[in-house]
């Protein structure tokens, strides 16, 4: 049975560039057809990673990439809007720091709200509600006044997530360039990588893996970003 480390190390064996035959970002002379495979290949990775299923499905996982010029914040708002379409359940998408293209400015939470103890929700307060059950947590509501990030803090602001959201994912920075990917992904359920076609380089790659596994963090799946595929929308009814 292969995984997905599994899949990374066939990766490593192309020559310059990681290529894989996991497309999440076709690019054709057919926008619609693109957008259309898109978000089939986003509720395969939903399902895969979040439905219920042996030994139990993920509640909390880190969306990083490899390629460091990459952002992931799009992504990251993709997969969180698949999740909330697909699985019942409250989801928040997180920022885990500052810079992202995910604008939160204006973000009209809703404070109001309590939970069951009639506590309120601390998170929900100070973040965007896109959908009844999807949030936006901006990294300041995240990390509060926390200047370093430590195992322990993490995992008290993660039990603390659990409290208010059935399922999060964390959008870190790139697993080459910060130890915080790695740390988050062995705290929670594990990670989500993200691969740029025809820029991540080989060696990138592997670095990739080696910080995961020294780490102790899963790997739950990979993304392939930026495909071209120059086929026209007749074709593609076809494949």
């Amino acid at each position: 049975m292969s995984t997905h480390l599994d899949v990374l190390d066939n990766l490593l064996a192309v020559p310059e560039f990681v290529e894989t035959e996991t497309r999440l970002r076709p690019q054709s002379a057919e926008p619609s057809t693109a957008e259309g495979f898109q978000r089939e290949q986003l509720r395969n990775l939903v399902r895969h990673v979040f439905f219920p299923g042996w030994p139990r499905p993920a509640r909390q996982v880190v969306l990083s990439t490899i390629d460091e010029r990459a952002d992931t914040a799009s992504t990251a708002l993709d997969i969180g809007k698949a999740m909330a379409a697909e699985i019942p359940g409250n989801v928040a998408v997180i920022e885990s720091c500052p810079g992202s293209i995910i604008q939160f400015r204006n973000s009209g939470g809703t404070p109001g709200q309590t939970g069951p103890d009639q506590q309120p929700f601390v998170f929900r307060g100070s973040s965007r509600q896109l959908w009844s059950n999807l949030w936006l947590v901006p990294c300041k509501t995240f990390v509060g006044e926390e200047e370093a990030l430590s195992a322990s803090w993490l995992r008290g602001r993660l039990s603390e997530l659990r409290m208010e959201f059935d399922y999060v994912l964390i959008n870190a920075p790139p697993v080459n360039r910060s130890s915080e990917a790695a740390l988050l992904g062995s705290l929670t359920d594990g990670v989500i990588l993200t691969i740029t076609a025809n820029r991540t380089h080989r060696i990138a790659a592997h670095m990739s893996k080696t910080i995961l596994r020294q780490a102790n963090a899963r790997l739950l799946g990979t993304i392939l970003c930026e495909r071209i595929f120059p086929i026209p929308e007749r074709l593609y009814r076809k494949l």
